[in-house]
């Protein structure tokens, strides 16, 4: 009994020593057996950053922002010093202004917070709004109650006719437009590296710009006017580093451009605000939204603003550069982890992209999973009641910090090139990012980089599914590069007070495409053109292989095929070949193991493909390669022969023997499907 009360023996870790990071690199260098560390565990990445597998506390310690706190300068932690709750602001892409009212109503029931609406191909082709006019809009926003639900409108080139339209609206009501908050935000610089023009001087944009925003000042406080939006940018493949500079270079232009027009900086910064797209790389998305933050308050500062002023309103939506009509669920996944880093990042709202939005952009269950996305990560997740949960991390502190510098340097360079207008004139901002474009493309390509369902791990049965909206996506990517033309004017009328000219109009029946036209006939400056950015999309080039497959299956009653001939040791090569031209649309017959050259001949012709796959050893190949082929060709002098492997002291003589082509891990999967599909009649 007495032992009960004898102290206990301090416990201590002294047996376990520390872990340094030199130890750790030893043992790892013991584990690679004489493999090289860079090669095996250090990744590089787009940005230029040579990925570590392992940061630890000394990569911080000269870090300036790792002290800072939540709802400080710089602001990387946040601009509340307490959490928020990220709005969610998915888009409804509906013409109908009564559809749309009925699909908003529904949406803020169960779960969405603003309302969002990209109107920034107003003006274009096709184009219809659900508030084009003051009547629209009082049937869009029916029982919409403004004072609570914020506006997120991304409306392009132009904001004056759209949000004197609300203005109207609100006048006609009897209510005041003070309450209204969130932006209807322009961005001309972004639509002119969009669109390729604009029918006037960056000048007109910039002088409408300045009435809305005074106009705003003066009677809605809380509503944002300038939008910087990334995904021209982001789309074209840009780098997060070039995203970032890009993004506070526009800023910056916006901020010199309205002070020549006597606002003083602590006006402009609340009504500017910044949507950036989010991308697949999930540490590095979380670090560029931190770092945006970051390096606006550092501009800002420049500029005299106050701390206050230094506060970032940061939007983010998931990109589509690496989005699929092939597979499409798979889009769930990758906008997850892209929303994800939203939260973590600490943005104001957020826009999930419908999993199929790429083939139909009304779908109703889609847009509620794109929903519940979010609702997932706030309510079961509790991600809001955390303050910067990547905050101590030793990787994301330091990812921050480094695409910070980075970006900052770009910024730079654009400085010292004239400012992000000049740059994209010259053509210099286009070059440096179609660069980065080919190495996305050819990765994608080579299967260096992986999108699934696409490119790897291919689903058979999705291709019979990839029917006319994959060339509708195509159709509507090409028209948009090629209406560089149609832009939005920047004046309605010569009088001193455009913006009050514009809700007269529109109090008085006119639509908001009438006080586009009033505005272009009202402007004299020159068109600006430039080379417009390319946008692509990763899938893109597989997608034409399986749309091409589906052609072939509906003219030929069956899928494209291709026969595998195997000998020996052949099941691992066997697998790849099967994913490798899966990804192209062929269906592959294996019928097991040979235990003859003539019998995988026989059966090969005996099938009627028109390719075959030699799938065994490098040792077995010298002794089946040369008679498999004489066989096959004695009876079908024009079948494809295909060899899986690379060995390269027998390669030559391979060729020699009749073999076509080549297929392995370094082998180009794209170009390969697509000169077989060529080589059998599947595409010009």
């Amino acid at each position: 009994m007495s032992d009960k009360h004898q102290p206990m023996n301090k416990i201590t870790f002294d047996e376990f020593p520390i872990p340094t990071y030199d130890l750790w690199y030893q043992t790892a260098l013991e584990s690679l057996k004489g493999a090289s560390f860079e090669r095996r565990l250090v990744t590089a990445t787009y940005e230029g950053l040579h990925t570590q597998p392992i940061y630890h506390r000394n990569d911080i310690a000269e870090i300036e922002h790792i002290h800072s706190w939540p709802g400080s300068p710089p602001f990387v932690r946040g601009t509340a010093a307490s959490g928020k709750r990220t709005h969610i602001a998915q888009a409804l892409d509906y013409s109908s202004p009564e559809a749309f009212n009925h699909a908003l109503r529904q949406a803020l029931e169960n779960g969405q917070t603003a309302l969002a609406l990209d109107l920034s191909d107003w003006g274009q082709s096709g184009f219809k709004s659900p508030i084009s006019s003051l009547e629209a809009v009082a049937s869009a926003l029916k029982e919409i109650d403004l004072n609570a639900v914020p506006l997120f409108v991304n409306a392009g080139a132009h904001s004056l006719p759209v949000l004197g339209l609300l203005a109207a609206h609100r006048r006609e009501q009897g209510a005041s437009p003070t309450s209204l908050h969130g932006y209807i935000g322009s961005d001309p610089v972004g639509e002119l590296a969009k669109r390729g023009a604009l029918p006037h001087a960056i000048t007109d944009s910039y002088l409408e710009i300045a009435q809305v925003t005074d106009w705003a000042i003066a009677h809605s406080p809380r509503l944002g006017t300038i939008l910087v939006n990334t995904a021209c940018y982001h789309q074209a493949g840009a780098t997060a580093v070039q995203e970032l500079a890009i993004a506070i270079a526009t800023g910056a232009a916006y901020l010199r451009a309205l002070l020549r027009h006597g606002f003083n900086i602590d006006q402009l910064t609340p009504h500017i605000h910044f949507d950036l797209a989010i991308g697949s790389q999930f540490f590095t998305e979380v670090a560029k939204l931190r770092a945006a933050r970051m390096l606006w308050s550092q501009v800002v500062h420049a500029f005299g603003g106050s701390t206050a002023a230094q506060q970032m309103n940061l939007h983010g939506h998931t990109g589509n550069l690496n989005k699929s009509t092939l597979d499409p669920y798979n889009n769930v996944l990758r906008t997850t982890l892209e929303a994800f880093s939203g939260v973590l990042g600490a943005v104001d709202s957020l826009r999930v992209t419908p999993f199929n939005q790429l083939t139909n952009d009304q779908d109703a269950f889609a847009s509620r999973i794109a929903r519940n996305q979010q609702l997932i990560l706030h309510h079961e997740c509790n991600l809001a009641h955390v303050i910067d949960p990547a905050g101590g991390s030793w990787y994301l502190e330091y990812l921050t910090d480094w695409l910070a510098r980075q970006a900052w340097q770009v910024f730079q360079e654009i400085e010292q090139h004239g400012g992000i207008v000049e740059v994209l004139k010259t053509g210099w901002l286009q070059d440096q990012i179609a660069t980065i474009a080919t190495q996305r493309l050819a990765n994608i390509q080579q299967r260096k980089d992986v999108l699934i369902g696409v490119n790897m791990y291919a689903a058979p049965d999705t291709t019979t599914s990839v029917d006319t909206p994959a060339e509708q996506q195509v159709e509507r990517r090409q028209s948009e590069q090629n209406m560089r033309v149609e832009q939005l004017l920047a004046q309605v009328t010569n009088s001193g007070d455009r913006f009050e000219s514009a809700i007269q109009a529109i109090l008085a029946g006119a639509t908001v495409d009438e006080i586009l036209q009033a505005m272009r006939s009202g402007s004299s400056s020159e068109a600006l053109h430039i080379t417009p950015l390319q946008p692509i999309r990763l899938a893109e080039p597989f997608e034409a292989l399986r749309q091409n497959a589906v052609q072939f299956h509906s003219s030929n009653s069956k899928s494209p095929q291709i026969f595998l001939a195997n000998m020996g040791n052949y099941r691992a090569r066997a697998e790849f070949t099967t994913g490798f031209f899966e990804v192209g649309g062929f269906e592959i017959i294996d019928q097991g193991i040979f235990q003859s050259e003539a019998e995988a001949a026989n059966a090969a012709i005996a099938s009627g493909v028109e390719a075959i796959v030699i799938c065994s050893t490098d040792d077995m190949y010298p002794q089946i390669v040369e008679p498999l082929i004489r066989h096959v060709r004695a009876e079908k002098p024009d079948m494809i022969v295909i060899l899986a492997g690379y060995p390269q002291e027998q390669v030559e003589a391979h060729r020699a023997a009749g073999v076509d082509e080549f297929i392995h891990f370094r082998a180009n999967s794209y170009a390969i499907n697509h000169w077989l599909q060529q080589r059998i009649g599947m595409s010009a």
